[in-house]
């Protein structure tokens, strides 16, 4: 879908941060639960089918001096370190 759009993509995964729910969404109709039951301000969902992995983003904390792995998620956490050039602390 990224590669027919002449623009950038900023989006993010429908789910609460921090929370023992089932994780990201991973359709549409999951999506459009997370946004009746937050009430979050929603303008654009696309529909590009379901996604195959539910924890599928690897996130990194650099909030400090050192990277921090946040979620391990299918970016292999040695992959991430060698683009960073340094180990990541758990």
């Amino acid at each position: 879908m990224a590669n027919r759009t002449p623009t950038l993509i900023a989006a993010t995964s429908a789910n609460f941060s921090g929370t023992d729910g089932p994780g990201p969404s991973i359709s549409i109709d999951e999506v459009r639960e997370f946004v009746a039951a937050s009430g979050a301000d929603v303008s654009v969902a696309i529909d590009d089918g379901v996604c195959p992995t539910a924890d599928h983003l690897t996130i990194i904390s650099c909030t400090t001096a050192h990277a921090q792995l946040a979620r391990e998620g299918i970016v292999h956490t040695r992959a991430v370190a060698t683009v960073l050039r340094r180990e990541l602390t758990p």
